[in-house]
């Protein structure tokens, strides 16, 4: 780094002039005072010494360095005066040959090489015209020429030295420069020196890299001008201080963050810290690192959006959500909150991909979107929940629900093919608790509450169904822990061919062998298991369970066939096959044998999927029913086209068809479609010799109930080979 100073600073050379100054004033006072044979002092000679002395004061006191390293040569003028005027007051040419020699000395020590010699014939000029005019003085011409030539010699001897100092200087800083430029070339900072003369004394080369100038366009720019027009975020006192080579971070300060404008003019984020060197030689300024932190500005504004925002919808998160409402219930302000989940979303994910789930989310976001008010704080919460906080009385949020629930359910357009999907929500309000989490905690089961509930799909929070929440959520755990310990056993239900009164297959019913209570029905769990997700685990298990019994049964039983309730969950759950073909391959049951039964709901959801999957286990050998058929949709148009085996009709009918002979027409009609379609009737309930009579009469083909048999464990109900050893003796 080429820094312009001298070896000997301008103040410096001024003071050790000023001491030359004094020593010449002093000297010419004292033989002004004691000069022989006057009677009192000279005036000249002591007005002369008072202007020197004034002379000397002057080089004591400005400010040297700011005028410049050459500004000392200014004082020589002034020694010259009173080499002159010295020699005339006192024609005495040993007093002034000394002063003489230290001006020399002086002017070659303080200046660049050759100005001695340049000012000899100044100083002999000054040094013998005085002499020359005391007619009395012997030796003129020598003594002029001795004290010349000693003062330029002593001069010229001390600026040779004084200039080998400044080359080696030069050539070392040259040198540190070369270093610091290769060593910061390719650095993410850039290095500026800002000197106290209002100028940038150095920028290292990277400079161009990381902010597009040049290292020539900056020195030629002045300091000034590039703090106020360049730089955003300074304060006055900052750029004051920089100027004045005076600035002072504080004690631990960090790097600062400003704003500079790139060459292009864009304006760029920086990150600069800066130390006061201008007592240093070889920095002689404010030394600053720049580093370009635009990047991590950006990254950082990333992350804070990531921090508190849904990267799929753009929707806040749930930790933003949270802080919002934690901030309007702090306020006082009446809050209420609606936590949305979506039905049948994750069939949409499993058979159609990811990528179809989340667009299917991106559009149920926009949806929300629209519909909710513009300062309600609308949010994902994960997977298909979304939350709304508003600042709407209960009945107004609970009505908004709705809403959202009839837009959410509405169909959706996703890559030509159109999606119909559900909603279910759960609206909560603040009370003088105060509590934000436990308001979304309790919009959550209202949620849950809905979504359990078959009248409503909105339900408002009452303070009951926390504890119903915290039973589903024991159970929830207690059932996931009894699939995992095999707490489960099956029984079967016979169906009975009502024209020979045997039978042709059974139905496997699971019950729960809980400890300490005894069978639990399925009706206590399988919605709860259905909802949480479980029932693939505990449908994987009763599949492997049937088809290991069935494979079991004796060769007399080698016709009957076995039914397995699938859920609409475990419907949709793509391993589905995966688990039909590993149940049957690990019995060794006969496909033809297994008979897979499915409700109308599942169909509804999605007709094409239930379609392809459908066809998927017809290919496998396996038959199909449709159970409860009559409780749903009961649309005539899937019975034909879709490949069921068995029509399964609702008891409902059979108890309705005993009072009402209108009841009774239709169970008839359904009973001749069936038949009409190529399909197996049968009909579930059947409790009395009433309804038995009344379902023979009209020709359905099979029938359950408790009439027949109630289910039961497969040795109670003579399946297994010992049971029917036992029947036998009986019967003997």
């Amino acid at each position: 780094m080429v820094i312009e100073a001298e070896v000997i600073p301008a103040t410096t050379a001024a003071q050790i002039g000023g001491a030359a100054l004094l020593f010449g004033a002093l000297g010419n006072m004292a033989t002004v005072i004691m000069k022989p044979g006057s009677v009192g002092p000279d005036p000249v000679g002591i007005w002369l010494t008072i202007l020197i002395l004034v002379l000397a004061i002057v080089a004591f006191v400005l400010p040297w360095d700011q005028f410049g390293p050459r500004s000392t040569l200014l004082l020589v003028p002034g020694a010259f005066a009173f080499i002159g005027f010295g020699n005339y007051t006192d024609p005495s040419p040993y007093v002034a040959g000394v002063y003489f020699i230290l001006v020399g000395a002086w002017t070659g020590l303080c200046h660049p090489r050759f100005i001695t010699l340049k000012l000899a014939p100044f100083f002999a000029l000054f040094f013998w015209a005085p002499l020359y005019m005391v007619p009395h003085l012997d030796r003129l011409g020598a003594s002029t020429a001795v004290i010349t030539v000693v003062s330029v010699f002593i001069g010229e001897s001390l600026g040779t030295l004084r200039t080998s100092l400044e080359e080696s200087r030069r050539q070392l800083t040259e040198s540190t420069e070369r270093r610091l430029a290769a060593l910061t070339r390719d650095s993410v900072d850039v290095t500026f020196v800002f000197g106290p003369d209002n100028t940038i004394r150095h920028v290292s080369p990277s400079v161009r890299a990381r902010f597009g100038y040049t290292v020539e366009d900056l020195k030629e720019m002045p300091l000034d001008e590039f703090l106020r027009t360049k730089v955003e975020g300074l304060s006055a006192e900052t750029i004051e201080a920089l100027l004045m080579g005076t600035y002072v971070a504080d004690e631990g300060d960090t790097a600062k963050e400003f704003r500079l404008q790139h060459r292009s003019g864009v304006w760029i984020d920086i990150e600069a810290a800066a130390q006061n060197m201008v007592e240093d030689d070889d920095i002689g300024g404010i030394l600053v690192h720049v580093r370009d932190v635009t990047g991590r500005k950006v990254l950082e504004a990333d992350l804070q959006r990531k921090a508190f925002h849904d990267d799929l919808t753009g929707l806040a998160n749930r930790g933003a959500f949270r802080k919002e409402v934690r901030k309007l219930v702090d306020r006082g302000q009446e809050v209420s909150i609606i936590f949305i989940d979506l039905d049948g979303f994750k069939s949409v994910n499993d058979t159609g991909g990811h990528k179809q789930g989340d667009h299917l989310l991106q559009l149920a976001a926009e949806r929300i979107r629209a519909v909710a008010p513009p300062r309600a704080v609308v949010a994902r919460l994960g997977g298909d929940e979304f939350a709304i906080a508003v600042q709407l009385p209960v009945h107004t949020a609970a009505s908004l629900a709705e809403l959202l629930v009839t837009r959410l359910s509405e169909s959706y357009t996703i890559d030509e093919a159109v999606v119909t999907i559900g909603a279910s929500a759960g609206v909560s309000v603040s009370d003088a608790i105060g509590d934000g989490d436990q308001l979304i905690s309790d919009a959550d089961t209202a949620m849950y509450e809905a979504k359990l509930s078959e009248a409503t799909q909105v339900a408002v929070f009452d303070p009951a169904m926390r504890s119903r929440r915290l039973e589903h959520i024991e159970l929830r755990s207690r059932l996931r822990k009894a699939i995992s310990d095999e707490e489960f056993v099956l029984h079967f239900q016979p169906a009975i061919e009502l024209a020979t009164g045997s039978w042709v297959g059974v139905e496997s019913l699971v019950r729960w062998e809980k400890p300490g209570t005894g069978l639990v029905p399925p009706g206590a769990f399988i919605g709860v298991a259905e909802n949480s997700g479980l029932i693939v685990d505990l449908g994987r298990w009763i599949l492997n369970e049937a088809c290991r019994e069935a494979a079991s049964w004796p060769a007399e039983r080698s016709d009957t066939w076995v039914a397995v309730n699938v859920s609409p969950r475990q419907f949709r759950d793509p391993g589905l096959l995966t688990d039909i073909e590993s149940a049957l391959a690990s019995s060794g049951l006969e496909p033809r044998r297994l008979v897979i039964e499915i409700t109308e709901s599942v169909l509804m959801e999605d007709i094409e999927a239930a379609s392809e999957r459908l066809n998927a286990l017809r290919h496998m050998g396996i038959r199909l029913a449709i159970d409860d058929f009559g409780t749903g949709y009961s649309s005539l148009a899937y019975l034909q086209s879709l490949p069921f085996d068995i029509l399964k009709i609702d008891r409902s009918f059979v108890i309705e068809a005993t009072t009402e002979p209108s009841h009774l027409k239709l169970l008839t009609m359904i009973n001749r479609l069936g038949h009409d379609l190529g399909l197996v009737t049968l009909i579930e309930g059947i409790e009395t010799p009433e309804q038995a009579k009344l379902v023979e009469g009209i020709h359905v083909d099979l029938a359950q109930g408790y009439y027949f048999a109630r289910p039961a464990q497969s040795h109670d109900l003579g399946l297994c080979r010992q049971s029917l050893d036992v029947l036998a003796d009986q019967a003997g």
